[in-house]
């Protein structure tokens, strides 16, 4: 099976984004698929959520393109198909470090093509911003999931990722090969979410994922506990959710 990368990304906050990464990967690991999770954002909300203190100065991915540490030296490894390349508040100085290398917008996709033997999936989340290290997620995946809000300024994000999107292209001749909208944060009680949904579908058509990840407590909660709503509240409808959006995942023909 051919490694397929998808970027978890979108320019605006609060959209479930690094939850998405978090659960995507650990349910694709659950179907027994090589995985390697990517926190490819200062934040590292994703490797906290997964229950790594990043306070016990571990090797992170910024370690491992400045040359401080090996790749060995970075990748931990979770379970027996899912490993995550650990971020940390110190990739925000990235730009600056990589400022005069004209190859400063495919670090990643450098690095990401000595490990693709080695795994079915690599999953990456990026900063909900759209700046190099954004930049460096799109151009090195093969697929962009765009989780979206169920609300009312969810388009405009959308706008902004779309463009960012014919700029790569055209500065860089690289295109994403498939493009995933996510419905997150739904309430079938609202009729702005099924209008999200609604006009997503008009836009879009295709690129519309069937599965619409529902508002859950469990989702919230799962991360406090460093784990993934599938493995904290397996019985849940944020749980079910996401292995539902595994499975189409899982599913598709690329």
């Amino acid at each position: 099976m051919k490694c397929r990368i998808i970027d978890v990304a979108n320019q605006k906050g609060g959209v479930g984004k690094t939850t998405s990464a978090i659960n995507l990967a650990v349910g694709i690991s659950l179907w027994e698929k090589k995985v390697l999770l990517v926190d490819f954002d200062p934040q590292g909300n994703t490797t906290t959520g997964l229950g790594i203190d990043k306070r016990e100065n571990i090797n992170n991915i910024y370690g491992l393109i400045t040359g401080k540490c090996s790749l060995d030296q970075t990748i931990l490894h979770l379970s027996e198909h899912l490993d995550i390349m650990p971020g940390g508040e110190d990739l925000s100085a990235l730009p600056m470090e990589v400022y005069d290398d004209k190859d400063r917008l495919f670090i990643l996709k450098k690095l990401l093509s000595e490990l693709r033997q080695h795994y079915d999936f690599i999953i990456i989340d990026t900063p909900p911003s759209l700046n190099l290290i954004t930049l460096n997620g799109i151009i090195a995946a093969d697929e962009l999931l765009i989780p979206v809000q169920a609300e009312f300024y969810a388009l405009e994000g959308i706008t902004q990722v779309l463009k960012t999107l014919k700029k790569v292209k055209r500065y860089t001749g690289e295109s994403i090969l498939k493009t995933h909208f996510l419905v997150t944060m739904y309430d079938v009680r609202t009729s702005i979410s099924k209008q999200v949904r609604q006009e997503l579908e008009k836009h879009f058509s295709s690129e519309v994922l069937k599965t619409v990840i529902p508002r859950n407590v469990r989702i919230s909660e799962a991360p406090g506990f460093g784990e993934s709503v599938l493995t904290y509240a397996p019985l849940s409808k944020g749980a079910y959710a996401y292995k539902e959006l595994v499975k189409e995942i899982m599913e598709m023909k690329i």
